[in-house]
């Protein structure tokens, strides 16, 4: 899987501009993140079922060749202080992705993997969750001559975690 993930990031920052038909883009996004989680205490305390909403942002690179992309980037998905427990969760991702245009407004699908590190911090005990799971999202985008405005909805399929949400509406910028 981590051979996927370099691979997708090598081909999007490092692809010759002869191949670049619909050339290259930044973009970054706001939104709000959901995590459904149960939270390991100790062998003597239940575990604690938790369940939290907090903003989110991210920040991508991405490559388009006709209604073909390959995009990479960066996820904070926030963190809380919830009942005396502390999270933070950040995330590498890279998907790629398929467009299909309806003159101004297009429609997207992606497919993916992300590289996540989740930290939890509570009153009986600290731990560090890792690893590298698949992520899908659905989403539009508005073009505005060049820059264009997208909404999304991914969702990331991280290992223990129960469910992990985003939902963002951002721009993207050529370059």
């Amino acid at each position: 899987m981590r051979r996927t993930i370099v691979t997708l990031l090598l081909l999007t920052w490092f692809t010759p501009s002869v191949l670049l038909a619909d050339g290259i883009y930044l973009g970054g996004s706001l939104g709000n993140a959901s995590i459904d989680d149960t939270i390991p205490v100790s062998e003597s305390v239940q575990d604690i079922d938790y369940k939290s909403d907090d903003t989110a942002y991210k920040l991508f690179i991405g490559m388009g060749i006709a209604q073909f992309a390959v995009e990479t980037g960066y996820v904070n998905f926030g963190g809380t202080r919830n009942s005396g427990t502390d999270t933070a969760m950040t995330a590498l991702d890279a998907f790629g992705m398929l467009h299909v245009g309806l003159g101004p407004l297009g429609v997207f699908g992606k497919v993916g993997f992300v590289r996540w590190d989740y930290d939890v911090n509570n009153i009986a005990r600290s731990y560090k969750k890792d690893g590298t799971d698949v992520a899908y999202g659905l989403g539009a985008q508005f073009d505005l001559g060049s820059i264009a405005v997208r909404a999304e909805y991914e969702l990331f399929d991280v290992g223990e975690v129960n469910d992990l949400y985003l939902f963002s509406v951002g721009v993207t910028v050529p370059f």
